[in-house]
C-alpha cells in the first residue's frame, strides 16, 4: 500500500503564495527570470579552470568548506567591491550562497519575524517577495519612477508605519537594473536613502545582482554599502546572472555588527565548493574590471 504523504505533511508550512495566472502560462520568452545565453558562456575557459583546480586542489574537496565559503573567492569579491562598487568590505564580512536568492534568504531568516513590516520596491521581484511573505512579513511597497525608489515616498511611508506602531524592520531594493523595471537608483537618491535608513535605524538590503551587466554609458553610482558609515547596509550580488545560471553562486556582504545574528542561521547552506573553486580560478584570469 502506498504511503499517504499528504497526511504526513507539515502542518506549520506557510500559506501558499497566490501568483498571477499569467506567470503559469507557457510562453516563448520569460522576462521575469534572467537566463544566460549559452553562446555567450566561456565554456572552454571555464572547463580549463575547473580542471586546473581539481588537479591542483582536488584533495580539499574531501573536507567541508569554511562556513562562509571559499576564502580565495571571498577575497576576490572584496577586491571587486572596492574597485567597482566603492565598498571596502572585508572578505571576513562576505559569505557565499546558492545564488543571490540564497543570500536574500539568509538575511530574511536572520532578521524577519512574523508580522514585521518590510519596505519594498513598488514592483518587487516575486522570488524575493515570496521569501518575505513565507516568513510572515507584511510588505509595504514604496512608489518608484525611472530612477527607482523615491526617497520622499520612502520616508513618508516609514513615518506612517511608525505612527501606527509598526516600525519597519528592513528596506529591500534592487538598486541596479531593477527587475522588472530596469531602473537604477542614482547617486543622490542613494545618499538620501542611506540618510533615511540611518535616521530611523532601519537597515537596507540592496540587491545588485545585475551590476556586472554594465557595458557602456555613465559609470554606475557606488553601492549603498560603500556610501554608509553607520553599518546600516547589507549587500547581495551573484555570478550566476553573468557566468551561467546553473552555477547557482551568489554572495552576501554585511557590516560586522550583523555578524552575530547571521551566524545564528549559519550563513545558510553554502554552495558547491568545487563551483566556488572553479569560478575563482576562472575569474582570476578572465574578469575584467
Amino acid at each position: 500500500m502506498a504511503y499517504n504523504y499528504q497526511q504526513l505533511a507539515s502542518t506549520t508550512l506557510p500559506p501558499e503564495i497566490e501568483m498571477p495566472p499569467a506567470l503559469r502560462e507557457e510562453v516563448e520568452y520569460i522576462f521575469s527570470v534572467t537566463y544566460t545565453d549559452p553562446d555567450a558562456m566561456a565554456l572552454k575557459e571555464f572547463a580549463e579552470a575547473a580542471a586546473t583546480v581539481i588537479e591542483r586542489d582536488g584533495r580539499s574537496l574531501g573536507t567541508y568548506p569554511p562556513p562562509q565559503g571559499h576564502e580565495g573567492l571571498r577575497e576576490f569579491i572584496s577586491s571587486e567591491l572596492f574597485s567597482n562598487r566603492g565598498s571596502d568590505i572585508s572578505a571576513d564580512n562576505i559569505f557565499l550562497t546558492s545564488g543571490a536568492g540564497g543570500a536574500c534568504q539568509v538575511f530574511v531568516d536572520a532578521f524577519i519575524d512574523p508580522g514585521d513590516v518590510v519596505m519594498l520596491d513598488e514592483f518587487c521581484y516575486h522570488g524575493s517577495l515570496n521569501m518575505f511573505l513565507k516568513k510572515g512579513a507584511r510588505p509595504c511597497h514604496v512608489s518608484m519612477d525611472q530612477d527607482g525608489i523615491i526617497p520622499e515616498e520612502l520616508e513618508k511611508s516609514i513615518q506612517k508605519n511608525i505612527k501606527n506602531g509598526d516600525k519597519p524592520k528592513l528596506i529591500y531594493t534592487i538598486s541596479v537594473y531593477h527587475n522588472p523595471t530596469g531602473a537604477t537608483i542614482n547617486l543622490e537618491r542613494r545618499k538620501r536613502i542611506v540618510e533615511i535608513s540611518n535616521k530611523y535605524q532601519i537597515p537596507i538590503i540592496e540587491n545588485e545582482s545585475y551590476a556586472d551587466f554594465h557595458i557602456d554609458g555613465p559609470q554606475l553610482p557606488p553601492a549603498m554599502i560603500g556610501l554608509d558609515a553607520d553599518d546600516g547596509v547589507m549587500h547581495i550580488s551573484a555570478f550566476t546572472k553573468l557566468m551561467g545560471c546553473g552555477l547557482r553562486l551568489g554572495f552576501g556582504a554585511f557590516p560586522e555588527s550583523a555578524r552575530e545574528s547571521l551566524a545564528k542561521v549559519g550563513f545558510g547552506v553554502s554552495p558547491s565548493h568545487l563551483t566556488s573553486m572553479a569560478v575563482h580560478e576562472y575569474l582570476k584570469d578572465n574578469k575584467s574590471s
